[in-house]
């Protein structure tokens, strides 16, 4: 694994599932809105540059789901243009990070 895809990583699970999971929450369905035959998983990915911008957000992996890759739209839509910390606040050596994440179906909340 390279530099950078290790901080890619680390930043990803330090700085962006932070903020993308009350996000997540909010627009992504639950297990229970899904079909047991559909995947129930979504691949996004999108660069975060040197001051903490996000962009390019894509779907890189679709889910069988519609309703998954409706929610993940919707995520991508939302995060556009967002700012997080900085790359050199958080300690990134890279001028920009590819960032990767799978979006799972939420477990239904009872």
């Amino acid at each position: 694994m390279t530099l950078a895809e290790r901080e890619a990583v680390n930043y990803a699970d330090q700085v962006v599932n932070p903020r993308l999971a009350p996000i997540w929450d909010e627009v992504g369905p639950s297990r229970g809105d899904l079909d047991e035959a559909q995947s129930s998983t979504v691949e996004i990915v999108f660069t975060v540059l040197a001051n903490g911008r996000i962009t390019l957000p894509r779907i890189s992996r679709r889910s069988s789901s519609a309703a998954m890759n409706q929610a993940a739209e919707t995520l991508l839509q939302r995060i556009q243009g967002l700012h997080l910390p900085s790359l050199a606040e958080s300690g990134i050596k890279s001028a920009k990070l590819s960032i990767r994440i799978t979006l799972n179906a939420q477990a239904a909340q009872g």
